[in-house]
């Protein structure tokens, strides 16, 4: 969210509404996938052994062996990495989840050692995925002698692993966290002999000195080496590359400092909260591409935002789009992504040479809006009285109060029981849910997220609110099936999850929170004596593998997999199931689209249908309208830049207000786009075919309750575009003179320097032009 913009608020209302929303071609907005060089499109040589494509003045050569088992967008996607390495370029490839961007890596490194073009790879990944991709590079780099070192482990085998591939070359492949701690070894693997035993005597030296006030402390950065002993390495790969959308955080400043002569970033999700998301992985990248970052937040990012709001002028509308197609320009050559449905068709990889993926089944995204019940309500509306609210309110929009606000109000949209203190709801726990139908597990503690954000800290360690705590007591229940009445997800999922697995779905449950997933556990999943297994940060990575794999089994007698968001979130293929159930909304869009493509991807042979449970008018709802406004401005970047302006400032601003079903993000998209456009025929059919008609009994409490306030189809908020009004010429001209105007300004000097972010958001303020600056201060 923005500072306070009051300029924005005295909008006239006349061009708040100069727009028309139309349906976009085909009812899929215009797609927008990069640019990918000519020669791309290019025919293979086939022979029997080796496929060529001539491709600059050299050839692109693949063993036959690799060719066959690539789609043709994959193919494509190696071609783009050559075209980048062979400029010294980097790029951000940044295709949707789940078209195998680890794949087209693994071709596109062992193209380059099949043709001797480069021998030295540093791969960069979650400690989580080094198994998935050890085993996609050696599966990928048969036939080309690409040998793939994994530096994990003890002290001995990380040894080995670099002395394996300073000696041979090929992949090192090493994890986030150890790249941090072997910053010096890695920037020095290439070292000569010579060079590397001055460079051990150095470090003995420094070991047999006597310490004093002035020597560095082990915390402190590792020494820079010495620039001409340097190597550079050929290719370096950062895998979920959005971790370092931060340039401050410790992996963004470390894996800066490698020299390598190209950039690779991974991820399906390069914009998450902001446009500056971008310009961080862009300047790692590609350095200097986008210039610095307070002249990137001033001309882009800031006024992107401000024309995506519903009460923007006409004037800051036009300079969002023109502004949006600039940055679109600038990054297309360093930019690419394909969407599923652009690449899918029947064919398979063998099938044709220019195959892509078997044709997805399709995804339904079902948002169900959900009335508080009366205990949560009550609840809710005491702590809205409550002196740490009054506080959050007087407070800063990212004060420590509001954090802790907006955890226990989360906390009230799940269940009234987490909001007990720790101890209080262990014994409850203890002595209500052991009744149930299997033992009940071991009180669980609270999962540390592996990048844990401000907020995510507060809302897991959120300090019990003493005014809720007599009444809440008294609300205690003494049984499971009585925990579940108290909230009305777990009311909803009650009768959901039973009629999904009485049609043979199997399901996917995500929560934020690992006490909402006990309780979804112990008062619905065992209560209803449906199989299910759990994977958790407490869960050890070798049995999280071996959970997954009898999940995966198509004879598994598993209906459900729980899984929290921190763990489960990422780098899992789940395939066996097509239902998966967003018990709570994530402040960042990427982490729910992440946790929904587990299923929905390359393998998935049924129709996958998404459940996201949003609090009605809570503060849920509140974080799920800034979900669709971040939403959209990633897709203004990446697809089409009219993307429909659904909320005001003032809508995204407010949060510690009592629900109102008139104030919900529910009635503010339907008065954009109309509630017959969100809940259609073909959702509502869909919700039948699930929980089942009105003529089945079982499901009839489902569509007469109380709980459910309705549906909306999440994919449809973003399948229309505003037209402009004609009569709006003159603010169109005034936008585009003003986007010339700064697409011409000179970049004062890059911020990041030597692997240091220097963040005065202001520095570049001197840089500015008069004739810049007054159009933006009116924008």
């Amino acid at each position: 969210m923005e500072d306070d913009e009051p300029h924005e608020e005295a909008a006239d209302a006349s061009q708040q509404d100069a727009h028309q929303i139309v349906a976009a071609d085909g009812g899929i907005a215009e797609q927008w996938s990069g640019t990918l060089p000519p020669e791309a499109a290019g025919k293979w040589e086939i022979s029997k052994d080796v496929c060529r494509l001539s491709f600059s003045g050299s050839d692109i050569k693949l063993p036959r062996s690799v060719y066959d088992r690539l789609y043709h967008y994959q193919r494509q996607g190696v071609v783009w990495m050559w075209n980048l390495y062979h400029k010294g370029f980097g790029g951000i490839l940044a295709d949707e989840m789940g078209l195998g961007k680890t794949v087209q890596t693994a071709a596109f490194l062992a193209c380059l050692k099949f043709t001797d073009q480069g021998s030295r790879f540093l791969v960069v990944v979650p400690v989580t995925l080094l198994e998935q991709w050890r085993r996609e590079l050696a599966a990928w780099a048969q036939n080309t002698g690409l040998a793939v070192h994994v530096m994990h482990g003890a002290l001995p085998e990380r040894r080995a692993a670099l002395r394996g591939h300073v000696s041979a070359g090929g992949v090192l492949l090493i994890s986030y966290d150890l790249a941090r701690t072997c910053i010096h070894q890695i920037r020095t693997a290439g070292l000569t002999e010579a060079s590397a035993s001055q460079s051990r005597k150095r470090k003995r030296n420094t070991r047999r000195a006597c310490r004093d006030d002035d020597s560095p402390s082990e915390e402190d950065e590792l020494p820079e080496a010495v620039g001409d002993e340097q190597k550079p390495w050929d290719v370096l790969i950062v895998d979920e590359g959005h971790q370092i959308k931060n340039p401050s955080s410790q992996s963004g400043r470390v894996l800066r400092r490698i020299n390598a002569r190209s950039r690779i970033l991974l991820t399906g999700t390069p914009l998450q909260n902001k446009l500056s998301d971008l310009w961080a992985l862009m300047d790692f990248a590609q350095p200097a591409l986008l210039g610095n970052h307070a002249t990137f937040e001033r001309n882009f990012s800031d006024q992107i935002a401000k024309g995506s709001k519903r009460n923007a002028s006409r004037f800051a509308v036009e300079l969002k789009d023109h502004l949006a197609r600039e940055l679109k320009r600038l990054t297309a050559p360093h930019f690419l992504r394909r969407l599923k449905c652009e690449v899918a068709c029947t064919e398979s990889p063998a099938a044709s040479l220019d195959a892509s993926p078997g044709e997805l089944p399709p995804k339904m995204d079902v948002v169900l809006w959900l009335n508080l019940t009366p205990a949560q309500l009550e609840l809710y509306n005491l702590f809205l009285t409550s002196e740490l609210v009054s506080k959050a309110r007087g407070g800063t929009k990212c004060g420590m109060e509001a954090l802790r606000c907006i955890a226990m109000l989360k906390k009230l949209c799940g269940h009234p029981l987490l909001c007990l203190p720790q101890d209080e709801y262990n014994v409850w726990r203890a002595e209500t849910l052991q009744s149930s139908r299997a033992p009940a597990a071991p009180p669980t503690k609270a999962e540390p997220p592996e990048a844990a954000t401000q907020e995510e800290v507060a809302t897991q360690e959120a300090p019990e609110c003493h005014e809720l705590l007599p009444r809440l007591r008294a609300l205690l229940p003494n049984s499971a099936q009585g925990a579940a009445l108290l909230s009305t997800k777990l009311r909803v999922l009650s009768v959901l999850l039973p009629q999904l697995q009485r049609r043979g779905h199997r399901c996917l449950i995500f929560s934020q929170s690992v006490r909402m997933l006990d309780l979804i556990q112990g008062c619905v999943l065992r209560v209803l004596g449906l199989k299910f297994l759990r994977i958790d940060g407490s869960i050890d990575p070798k049995d999280r593998d071996l959970k997954l794999q009898k999940f995966q089994q198509e004879d598994s007698r598993y209906f459900a997999l729980c899984l929290s968001m921190q763990v489960g979130g990422t780098g899992l293929t789940v395939t066996g199931a097509n239902r998966v159930i967003l018990v709570d909304p994530a402040w960042n869009p990427s982490a729910d689209a992440q946790a929904i493509d587990r299923v929905h991807r390359i393998g998935q042979k049924r129709e996958v249908v998404v459940y996201r449970l949003i609090g009605s008018g809570a503060i849920e709802d509140k974080m799920f309208r800034l979900q669709i406004f971040k939403g959209g401005l990633s897709k203004t970047f990446m697809e089409h830049e009219q993307q429909v302006r659904f909320f005001t400032h003032q809508q995204l601003k407010s949060l510690f207000e009592p629900p109102s079903q008139s104030a919900s993000t529910q009635s503010l998209l339907a008065e954009q786009i109309g509630t017959e456009a969100l809940e259609h025929e073909d959702l509502l059919r869909v919700v039948a075919a699930d929980v089942g008609s009105t003529d089945d009994p079982q499901a009839l409490a489902f569509w007469q309750s109380s709980d459910v306030l309705g549906f909306s189809d999440y994919q449809r908020l973003f399948m229309f575009l505003e037209q402009a009004d004609s009569e709006e010429q003159e603010a169109v001209e005034q936008a585009k003179e003003l986007a010339a105007k700064l697409k011409n300004e000179e970049y004062v000097k890059d911020q990041v320097v030597q692997g240091k972010w220097r963040g005065d958001r202001f520095a570049a303020k001197e840089n500015v032009s008069p004739q810049v600056a007054e159009p933006l201060k009116n924008a």
